[in-house]
């Protein structure tokens, strides 16, 4: 088949100079032709000469740079809600007031997200600074709960009024932790309702250091 009838036999192709080559080749967007047929993208790649190699590096690297950029600009912008984690670091102080012979279920620790109130204009900042952990024990609940506030107290809590629930007694503890960031600590026993009996629960959280995210 002549050079025509090739052209007029490949009538969407588009048609390029192949590199390294003198001719013209019919080539089709994302495929190289030669004469074994089309080849994928890949082969495009292979087929860059290597003169050009500095300047397709140069160019990945400078994307990639400046997506960095962007990223840390925006974290830097938004500021730490906890630096050195030492908002956690004091919340996590309550897991020492669990009794020794425990059996834990759980134990979660959560460090400030950047959250929303579905994504209302004016309401992003900082969510709260967590820790929990959940915990079975076999002392009777006025005994824990005088275990774990000589302990809470000694680490610098102060007990705060209590209440009662369905369950058991509700005790709550304060604790400033650095500047106006305020720490509250709540012991509470909680059930699963899956028969499986009857838990304790300390979990104690503090705000962010900077923009809070507002509810909805």
């Amino acid at each position: 088949m002549s050079h025509r009838a090739q052209t007029v036999a490949a009538p969407k192709a588009l048609w390029r100079r192949a590199v390294g080559c003198g001719d013209l080749r019919p080539y089709k967007a994302g495929h190289l032709w030669d004469s074994s047929g089309p080849r994928g993208p890949e082969a495009e790649l292979s087929r860059v000469s290597p003169r050009l190699w500095p300047l397709v590096i140069l160019a990945v690297t400078v994307v990639a740079g400046g997506a960095g950029a962007t990223v840390i600009t925006t974290h830097l912008s938004r500021g730490n809600p906890d630096p050195g984690g030492r908002i956690l670091a004091g919340l996590q102080t309550v897991e020492s007031a669990i009794p020794a012979e425990t059996d834990v279920m759980l134990r979660q620790a959560n460090e400030p997200r950047w959250d929303s109130c579905d994504g209302q204009a004016g309401t992003f900042g900082w969510n709260n600074v967590t820790f929990d952990v959940q915990f079975r024990v076999r002392e009777q609940p006025d005994t824990l709960v005088g275990q774990v506030d000589e302990v809470l107290t000694g680490a610098g809590w102060h007990r705060m009024e209590a209440s009662g629930t369905p369950l058991g007694p509700n005790a709550r503890w304060s604790r400033t932790l650095s500047g106006p960031i305020v720490a509250t600590a709540v012991l509470s026993e909680g059930t699963r309702g899956d028969g499986s009996g009857t838990y304790w629960d300390i979990g104690a959280a503090a705000p962010p250091q900077g923009r809070q995210a507002s509810g909805c």
